[in-house]
């Protein structure tokens, strides 16, 4: 009897906070995707891609807008690891700014991206990807 009462304590204690209101906002602006599809193996080849994003959030007093921009390079190597296709893939200079209407502003280089992918094709348009990556310390600021 005591280890039931105590399940049923923990699910209301639980379930008392799934009646919060959510207060997070999106990563993203509004349209915009999340990226290249990498759940799916791309077909053998080198790929180039840029994911570019400018918005403008409403926030009080003032505006802050964010300008970042993703160069991608990915090579979809032809060789397959436990029947998923092996991909690398770097970004060499991920930059971003981000102003304050009418105040200040900053921007700058982030550090170089590399990692290496094992995509798998699941078929029906399903696609299971795996990534592994790092950031490479950069010396220019």
């Amino acid at each position: 009897m005591n280890e039931k009462l105590t399940k049923w304590a923990a699910a209301a204690v639980l379930s008392n906070g799934a009646a919060a209101p959510a207060l997070g906002g999106s990563v993203t602006e509004p349209g915009e995707t999340l990226g290249l599809p990498n759940g799916a193996p791309a077909p053998p080849g080198i790929f180039l891609a840029n994911e570019a994003n400018y918005g403008c959030r409403g926030t009080s007093p003032q505006h802050a807008c964010a300008l970042v921009d993703v160069p991608l390079i990915a090579w979809s190597t032809p060789w397959k690891i436990f029947g998923g296709r092996l991909v690398f893939a770097a970004s060499p200079a991920p930059a971003a700014s981000v102003s304050i209407l009418n105040t200040t502003s900053s921007a700058g280089v982030a550090d170089p991206f590399v990692s290496g992918i094992l995509a798998w094709n699941l078929g029906h348009d399903w696609g299971f990807s795996y990534l592994l990556g790092a950031y490479i310390e950069s010396t220019v600021r």
